[in-house]
């Protein structure tokens, strides 16, 4: 069985879409609302169903195209679950609230998950998918009470330590025939941590999608660092999903340079090439001698628009595609390869 996830080239924000064979998907986040011409043309070309639509946290780089690409799908046939993780208390949720319990109440979805409050017992849980041998998609995310003072209203929340977010919110983990591609939202390290140590099973992946868009990794006292989570996922392939005002961190990608991943970013930044807007977009590799590739002092910029990872029989391949899901190219940038000029 083929399993094709789309990262989408929304700017600064994360769409991402799991398609099955026959058209049937999960959607992860919807973009912000500048996004939405671009969402609503994927799933006009590509999906005949969303089974189900997950929102990583409530924020509108992630959220905010979702409410209008959802009602286009209104009956019970395009979609059957809503599964809504919230980041803190805010009125940012309540629009998605009314709406999944209105779905309800019209019966035009099967069901809806908030926050993952009432799980017993609390662990992963699994999405259903069209059947298909060796194939399973699990929502992660941290005990709630480990974290329920991000979702204090603010006067409420403790008066010292960090400013707790992106706790509350939850990450994916889809296997394919022993593959695995992880969806990170913006999950921070203190989340990470969480669930490594929560779930007591391997937190490994070969792909990854980098949270916060190659910006620095939040955490506080106590949380793993952010090489060592990087070690304990071991990703061959991580994608970027970033827009050109992202301040990209050295500190967020050397991890994953050193762990000899290839990474992929969905567009050029100021951090990448002083010209980035001329460049943009533009599908770069390794081997100067392909078409689109742009060089600063010899170093490689991974800038691939939008981006197509396949997995098939035990196989992972990543590509740039475009709308009409035709690849660019089959090249990636190689193991250890700089990406970017970034910010130290």
């Amino acid at each position: 069985m083929k399993v094709e996830v789309y990262t989408l080239d929304v700017g600064h924000g994360l769409c991402q879409a799991i398609l099955f064979p026959g058209g049937d998907a999960v959607i992860i986040d919807g973009g912000p609302f500048s996004s939405l011409e671009v969402v609503q043309e994927f799933l006009s070309d590509n999906v005949r169903r969303i089974i189900a639509y997950v929102l990583t946290h409530n924020h509108e780089d992630h959220y905010g195209a979702a409410l209008n690409f959802l009602e286009t799908y209104p009956t019970k046939e395009k979609l059957n679950y809503i599964v809504l993780l919230v980041d803190r208390t805010s009125s940012e949720d309540i629009p998605f609230l009314q709406y999944a319990d209105e779905r309800m109440k019209k019966k035009t979805i099967l069901d809806r998950v908030y926050a993952a409050i009432s799980d017993a017992p609390f662990g992963p849980k699994e999405l259903p998918l069209p059947p298909a041998d060796g194939v399973s998609l699990k929502i992660l995310y941290p005990d709630i009470w480990e974290t329920i003072d991000a979702m204090r209203p603010p006067h409420k929340r403790r008066k010292t330590g960090p400013r707790l977010q992106n706790q509350v919110g939850c990450c994916l983990m889809l296997e394919v025939k022993g593959k695995r591609c992880m969806f990170t939202g913006d999950m921070d390290r203190h989340g990470f941590t969480l669930i490594a140590q929560q779930y007591g099973f391997p937190i490994t992946a070969d792909v990854l999608t980098l949270p916060h868009h190659g910006g620095t990794i939040p955490g506080q006292a106590g949380s793993m660092t952010w090489p060592e989570i990087i070690e304990m996922i071991s990703p061959s392939f991580a994608i970027v999903s970033c827009g050109s005002q992202d301040q990209l961190q050295r500190s967020s990608f050397e991890p994953l340079v050193q762990n000899g991943a290839k990474i992929c970013c969905t567009e050029i930044t100021k951090e990448c090439h002083p010209n980035f807007r001329n460049l943009a977009p533009a599908l770069t590799t390794g081997d100067p001698a392909l078409p689109g590739l742009s060089e600063r002092n010899g170093e490689a910029v991974s800038c691939f628009g939008s981006i197509l990872t396949l997995l098939e029989d035990g196989h992972v391949e990543v590509v740039g595609y475009d709308q009409q899901r035709q690849r660019i190219s089959e090249a990636v940038v190689s193991p250890g390869t700089p990406l970017c000029s970034v910010s130290s």
